[in-house]
């Protein structure tokens, strides 16, 4: 369907998006990217 982008590209840029938008939404954005962790499993 996406010529040159694999879906699972765009999964997981949006799943990084909801999840960074999330962090910030919660409070915890400069912590997350501080110390790069915090999101995820």
């Amino acid at each position: 369907m996406f010529q040159g982008v694999h879906w699972l590209d765009v999964l997981y840029l949006l799943t990084t998006a909801v999840a960074l938008a999330v962090a910030y939404y919660l409070g915890y954005g400069d912590t997350a990217v501080n110390s790069r962790q915090g999101l995820g499993p």
